[in-house]
């Protein structure tokens, strides 16, 4: 099984253009393409790929969640086109609601919540 392909490919087709290979003839290549695969995206050239955030393909996501009061900076921070998606995610056995916060825009919100915590005191 290698995930979808949006070619439909006739048997015979894929019988002649491929071939069975053994365990250990191919168990390198999985090998080193799953380790790859934690911190590197799929892309084969810097053309295609959106820089180190890229997540295409990758194993192993990072994801910036703004949780707590947020009530307070909630007009700010959807003014500073912050992604204002809601998200719930399970972290062990506790369960956050939060916003998903994109890599680019996490100084931003870090900004925008303590110019609020500062101006609240």
């Amino acid at each position: 099984n290698t995930g979808y392909s949006p070619v439909e490919m006739h048997f015979d087709d894929l019988r002649d253009k491929y071939r069975k290979s053994d365990v250990s003839e191919a168990k390198g290549s999985w090998e080193e393409t799953y380790v790859r695969s934690e911190t590197k995206c799929g892309h084969t050239g810097p053309d295609k790929c959106s820089g180190p955030n890229c997540t295409y393909q990758r194993r192993l996501h990072t994801y910036h969640i703004v949780a707590g009061l947020l009530l307070p900076f909630w007009s700010k921070l959807k003014g500073a086109e912050v992604n204002m998606k809601v998200v719930r995610i399970l972290v062990g056995d506790r369960r956050i609601v939060g916003v998903n916060v994109f890599p680019q825009k996490i100084e931003m919100v870090k900004n925008i919540i303590a110019q609020g915590v500062q101006s609240n005191n």
